[in-house]
């Protein structure tokens, strides 16, 4: 990904250096009047200071490395009360939107409340224009479904604000976005920042929590408990938890016995309850590309409405 700059970088480094050791020396002697070396004013009058305080801290060898020393104990006592970023947050000039919203939405309504989203940020006379991508194909690196989406706000020219900063800006889409789209939650970035912290860690923000188990409602519910205790902390801000419940799902057991009386495979019955979503029979090959070929039930096919109208069944040979 970030080949090409770093070539581009290179590239452009190694022809300043041949262009400073050939063409610049050539045009200096060309140009350029033969002076004599003489030193600035400045330069002569910080010679005389430095000169005067050399001959002092000369004369007290002790005091200075007393003075030293305490200087260095006073940066090492105050380094616990600086901050522990690194490399401060970069103003890119766009704003990267995370939305997340209920699992089980549809497409349909993902679109729908992303078409109002934007029209509420287009209301901001901040906001030149607002871009959506909703969910991500199974090609890319982290696949998400409709119910994530990515929003690009462009802004302005900070002269044409009419607030006094950029946290002062993102507290007001975060309330405006709240008044017109409630129920989606939203985490506030730039998109070069979020992608880097995506490679790095696998999550979009800079502190991230993983909570590891067997049982996804008591994730959930840990999850939660974290969230208040992180609130509560002096600093912390734009916190929200990933939702991984809540999609609507189908639990169906084979029965075993009832099958192996009309001999009758558990393996193929799996694969007729797979052909309610989708079949794989085969692929299909159009020069470079190849898509698989699925198969699957119709709406109207015997059985279907009343197995995706529960939400746990078992499978039972009908009568022949």
């Amino acid at each position: 990904m970030f080949r090409p700059m770093a070539l581009t970088v290179i590239f452009a480094l190694a022809g300043s250096l041949l262009f400073a050791l050939t063409y610049v020396p050539v045009m200096a002697s060309v140009f350029l009047k033969s002076i004599g070396s003489r030193d600035p004013w400045i330069v002569r009058h910080c010679g005389r200071i430095h000169e005067k305080l050399r001959r002092i801290t000369g004369r007290r060898p002790r005091a200075v490395v007393l003075a030293t020393a305490g200087i260095l104990g006073i940066s090492l006592a105050a380094a616990p009360f600086l901050g522990t970023e690194f490399i401060p947050t970069l103003d890119e000039g766009t704003i990267n939107l995370d939305v997340l919203q209920v699992p089980s939405i549809s497409l349909e309504e993902a679109i729908s409340n992303s078409t109002e989203a934007e029209k509420a940020l287009l209301e901001l006379p901040e906001v030149a224009r607002v871009v959506s991508r909703i969910g991500r194909p199974e090609i890319a690196t982290d696949t998400t479904g409709p119910d994530e989406s990515d929003v690009y706000i462009f802004l302005k020219p900070k002269r044409r604000w009419q607030v006094r900063s950029m946290n002062e800006l993102v507290q007001t889409i975060e309330r405006k976005l709240h008044e017109r789209v409630p129920g989606m939650r939203f985490g506030f970035s730039h998109p070069l920042e979020e992608r880097v912290n995506d490679m790095i860690s696998g999550v979009k923000e800079g502190v991230a929590i993983h909570v590891y188990g067997d049982s996804l409602e008591r994730m959930m519910a840990v999850g939660t408990k974290m969230m208040n205790v992180l609130a509560s902390l002096r600093g912390a801000a734009d916190i929200k938890m990933i939702p991984r419940s809540g999609l609507p799902s189908i639990n169906i057991e084979v029965d075993r016995a009832a099958i192996a009386r009309y001999g009758i495979n558990a393996s193929d019955v799996l694969d007729v309850i797979e052909t309610i979503g989708g079949h794989v029979v085969g692929q299909v090959v159009e020069g470079q590309a190849r898509y698989p070929l699925q198969v699957r039930f119709e709406e109207t096919a015997p059985g279907r409405t009343s197995i995706n109208s529960e939400t746990s069944a078992w499978w039972r040979p009908a009568a022949r």
